[in-house]
């Protein structure tokens, strides 16, 4: 990701690229007026960079080149690029002429080295020396998930103290993280749409679109929970592979202190949500399966089911009975039945088809994948429910149970769906 620091956004390369500019300049005899001694030796030629991480790239590029390979003819490509001839027009607006034995950096023009050692972003590296050799500060910046924002170079030296980058971020340091919300589906999926004869099959498509898969139940109960005004962050994303059942277990039953949703999926078998409430730690499972059910259905809200098999109907409605319908579950069984899939070494194994009719998705459905066994958890804090439930009662005119987050995204689904069904109803040709 990245660390902003002002209005700057700084990459993992950027700071790892300064800290290695420290190295050179404290490494070099005669320090960093030694180190950047070389871009004012040669009396005919004046360099110019466009900003300091072209500059710092080029200290690096300087001081990785061996010393017979420093000539003009031999310099690397992006020294080369930022060489010039002296009496050449400086690049930019208002460009003067450059000057032989000088370097110009961000527009700004230098006379030696000691002028360019003692001003500008040598001396502002020189001070952020301990920040960025801070044993915390790799920690957020390598974050793969998570981007961090603060108002400068001092804030962030605060925030981050003495933490020695282990264990739990810092409280200042997690202010700091910049929030990911889902994506908006109200491009996709807009369930306040007025209804009618002429746009009919649009609206029926956008349904079943939204509901009427995994993958898709998934990515629009986060959308709708942030379209909704339900101030939805994501919080963590892990990858549970073979063998680490337990660990999913413990992170299923671990307390949470704000609701929690875990959206929790195998890229190539199943989409399902586990929505998890602070007051009592209790938790529902929310789905849809494509060509079984919508996830309207396993809500126990409105019809679509599509299972028709002899037999089938029976086995997944008994399913629901237990799982689904807004039900509180039973995590440390679910967790329990996920891991023993993590157990197999490979998806396609009989092992793996025994614990996969065990869980409460879709039991017989064939795995002939031969991937490694995963489950990738996303982890999404709702921090304003309430919002969510007030505006669809609001919108709805009822009065509904203020339980679960999802429930209320389900029941707003639900009373989308009837409508679109009475305007068939009345145009049965269309």
């Amino acid at each position: 990701m990245y660390v902003e620091i002002g209005t700057t956004k700084y990459r993992p390369i950027d700071f790892a690229m300064r800290r290695r500019v420290l190295d050179h300049l404290g490494s070099l005899p005669g320090g960093h007026a030694a180190a950047l001694g070389f871009l004012f030796g040669v009396p005919a030629d004046a360099w110019t960079f466009p900003n300091e991480n072209a500059f710092y790239r080029a200290i690096n590029i300087f001081a990785d080149t061996p010393e017979a390979e420093r000539t003009p003819t031999t310099l690397p490509n992006m020294l080369t690029v930022a060489r010039r001839r002296a009496g050449t027009v400086m690049p930019g607006p208002g460009g003067a002429l450059l000057p032989g034995g000088t370097t110009t950096l961000a527009g700004v023009r230098y006379a030696d080295s000691a002028a360019l050692a003692l001003a500008g972003p040598v001396t502002a590296l020189l001070a952020l020396e301990a920040t960025l050799r801070h044993p915390g500060l790799t920690r957020i910046v390598d974050d793969p998930l998570n981007g961090y924002a603060f108002t400068s170079w001092a804030a962030l030296t605060e925030a981050l103290g003495t933490w020695n980058g282990l264990g739990a971020l810092p409280v200042a340091v997690r202010a700091a993280r910049i929030p990911i919300h889902p994506v908006s589906a109200l491009s996709n999926y807009d369930p306040t749409d007025t209804v009618t004869a002429e746009n009919l099959r649009l609206q029926e498509a956008r349904y079943v679109y939204a509901w009427g898969s995994c993958g898709m139940t998934g990515q629009h109960l986060t959308a709708r929970i942030h379209d909704l005004g339900g101030d939805i962050q994501r919080e963590d994303e892990v990858t549970f592979g073979q063998g680490q059942g337990a660990a999913l277990r413990q992170l299923l039953l671990a307390p949470v202190a704000v609701r929690t949703l875990y959206e929790i999926h195998n890229p190539m078998l199943h989409h399902f949500v586990i929505e998890k409430r602070p007051s009592d730690q209790g938790a529902i499972l929310q789905q849809g399966y494509i060509g079984a059910y919508w996830a309207s259905w396993w809500a126990g809200l409105t019809g679509g089911l599509s299972v028709r098999e002899e037999g089938n109907h029976e086995i997944i409605s008994a399913m629901r009975t237990f799982w689904g319908g807004g039900r509180t579950i039973d995590l440390g069984v679910l967790g329990t039945r996920l891991g023993a899939f993590l157990a197999q070494p490979r998806m396609s194994t009989a092992g793996s088809a025994e614990a996969w009719r065990n869980l409460p998705f879709l039991p017989w459905a064939v795995i002939a994948l031969d991937n490694p066994a995963t489950w990738v958890v996303t982890t999404w804090s709702v921090a304003a429910p309430n919002t969510v439930f007030n505006a669809v009662e609001d919108r709805l005119h009822g009065d509904y149970p203020q339980e679960w987050v999802t429930e209320t995204v389900m029941r707003e689904a639900a009373e989308y769906e009837t409508r679109i069904e009475a305007v068939r109803t009345l145009n049965p040709r269309l």
